[in-house]
């Protein structure tokens, strides 16, 4: 269960952000940016609006559910029937589409700034720029379900050891852009890119100067150091961050802009957002979403995303009518 902080007469208060309110706010979200459900009557019919199929499919996400598990709870929380394994399933992999989950984070972005911006002050939002931690990006991490790999056997010898090829079921890269407020210690997401197994570094690099207002300090790991991607960005207004391995002096033109105006809080970011997107891949080994196809890993990481941004929401508002602190 998620726990949200709440800040009360003696310092920080704790609460559960409950399974009703989640739901809720799931539903808000995907009413707000699903399509209307296509009507016909051929083939199978969909019993069910798209909207609650993608507000089910965050509510899995977010509590990382079975469909045993969401089952139970949304008996609690439903009146009526909802959608079965299988249609959820088929929804999955007929009408998620990446594009979809993307006006999703978007229009959850633009919430969590709603909720953040009267907070802000003026002279914070000029010292952003030359703040680093205040405004930066993610660097892409692989995700994928790698535990699921299907051994692939020879017809000549198909118990030989050694001779297994592991076959990844699915497989996404993202690249998650998050904004990072040093005096509330806040995170939270602000856009993203994702792209197929093993996506170019210039196919995301260029998504991301897609964003607008895209500007900062750029966190790239080991796996992103494209040059591509660094000039194209550069010329954006956004200043990249890169190790030297080894120790040395800087000599590379890139690599010796980067320290200018270096600031120590950078590797402490660095940390919270690879803890972070480090937890997410590790959340991706459950079984809420079939990796059947591309796209689905793609949607899947996503999600992920989305989960993250809608825990942020929920420790930003105010405790529901009712609620008494245990504190």
């Amino acid at each position: 269960m998620y726990i949200s902080l709440l800040m009360g007469k003696r310092g920080f208060l704790r609460r559960e952000a409950s399974p009703k309110e989640v739901l809720e706010h799931c539903l808000r979200l995907a009413r707000e940016v699903a399509p209307p459900t296509p009507k016909g009557k051929r083939g199978r019919p969909w019993r069910y609006s798209h909207a609650l199929y993608l507000a089910l499919l965050l509510f899995r996400a977010f509590f990382h559910l079975t469909y045993r598990e969401t089952e139970a709870s949304l008996q609690d929380l439903m009146e009526g029937p909802f959608p079965s394994h299988q249609s959820l399933a088929r929804y999955a992999l007929k009408h998620l589409d990446p594009k979809l989950l993307e006006a999703l984070l978007e229009r959850l972005s633009r919430e969590l700034e709603a909720h953040l911006a009267p907070e802000s002050s003026p002279e914070g939002e000029a010292a952003s720029d030359e703040a680093p931690a205040h405004l930066a990006a993610l660097s892409p991490l692989p995700h994928g379900h790698h535990g699921a790999g299907l051994p692939e056997q020879g017809p000549a010898s198909p118990l030989s050891s050694g001779k297994e090829v592991r076959r990844v079921r699915g497989h996404a890269r993202l690249l998650a852009l998050m904004r990072w407020d040093r005096e509330r210690r806040l995170l939270w997401p602000w856009g993203g890119v994702v792209g197929e197994g093993y996506a170019p570094d210039p196919r995301l690099g260029g998504g991301a100067e897609a964003v607008s207002s895209f500007r900062g300090w750029l966190l790239g790991d080991a796996g992103f150091d494209g040059k591509e991607v660094w000039g194209v960005l550069g010329e954006a207004g956004v200043r990249p961050v890169i190790r030297l391995r080894g120790g040395g002096e800087a000599r590379e033109e890139a690599r010796v802009r980067a320290r200018e105006g270096w600031d120590p809080e950078v590797y402490r970011f660095r940390g919270v957002v690879e803890g972070v997107f480090g937890g997410m891949k590790t959340r991706l080994g459950g079984g809420y979403l079939w990796e059947r196809k591309p796209w689905t890993a793609m949607a899947r990481a996503l999600l992920e995303l989305i989960a993250y941004g809608l825990r942020v929401l929920l420790s930003l508002l105010p405790p529901p009518p009712g609620y008494k602190a245990i504190y």
